[in-house]
């Protein structure tokens, strides 16, 4: 049994949406009895992964008919991570290049991310590697291994939910 999200959003996504989102989130945190740096870590992935939603949202027009939801959990243990899950519907068509590119990330080492992401930097800038560099800055910040799983809507649309361990 998880415990209560001490954070939540449920709803569309758009620039403003997203600006609220990070605020609201960075007041819910402070009531959280974490050190400064991992409400920090958390504040900066729980951004990038709002930022990724928001960008494939606007590439594929679905700011006003795609919700999104967020929910942040924390265990009773000082100790234990911190829970980010992020939901979004993505395409069906999306699903085969982003799970190769999740199990060719999550088989890296802190190392190779961080050589991944610097080589991503430094390629010319794709609206591609936007996505990409989110992707490698919320696994090298997080420290953990992404779980992420894809459910089936329709014949055109699936949901796809990223769960991320904040140590």
């Amino acid at each position: 049994m998880h415990p209560p999200a001490f954070y939540k959003y449920s709803g569309n996504i758009n620039e403003l949406i997203t600006r609220d989102i990070i605020s609201d989130f960075r007041v819910a945190i402070k009531h959280i009895p974490l050190t400064l740096t991992r409400q920090k870590k958390c504040t900066y992935i729980l951004q990038e992964a709002v930022n990724n939603i928001l960008n494939y949202y606007k590439k594929n027009n679905f700011l006003d008919d795609r919700k999104c939801k967020i929910s942040c959990r924390k265990e009773e243990d000082d100790n234990a991570p911190i829970t980010l899950e992020f939901t979004s519907d993505i395409y069906k068509a999306d699903v085969a290049q982003l799970e190769k590119r999740f199990l060719e990330l999550n088989a890296m080492q802190k190392p190779g991310l961080q050589k991944e992401f610097h080589s991503t930097l430094n390629a010319p800038m794709l609206k591609e590697n936007s996505a990409n560099l989110g992707l490698l800055t919320i696994m090298i910040k997080a420290d953990n291994k992404l779980k992420y799983q894809f459910i089936d809507i329709d014949d055109v649309f699936c949901t796809f939910t990223l769960v991320n361990y904040i140590n």
